[in-house]
């Protein structure tokens, strides 16, 4: 994509950004370097901001929100009564 001169459509922006916003959970940080870089060479004026945003958020996120877990308790009896 880097050699790639064309200027991507719209759409396409729209799409990594979306793909961005759905997976940026599960993209270790060499993947998300790697996105960022490539939005050097493909941007978009007002999409490329928007990625970064979401790929930087995320980071910032995970350093001061530590995973937090629910115990569930178990009923005996869950069932609806009507």
């Amino acid at each position: 994509m880097k050699n790639d001169e064309r200027d991507m459509p719209v759409l396409w922006h729209q799409c990594l950004l979306s793909v961005c916003q759905h997976y940026k959970n599960d993209l270790s940080q060499d993947q998300k370097a790697a996105i960022i870089d490539l939005i050097r060479y493909q941007s978009h004026y007002l999409i490329s901001p928007e990625i970064r945003r979401e790929l930087e958020s995320n980071t910032s996120d995970k350093k001061s929100n530590p995973a937090v877990t629910t115990a569930v308790r178990n009923r005996a009896n869950d069932t609806m009564e009507f």
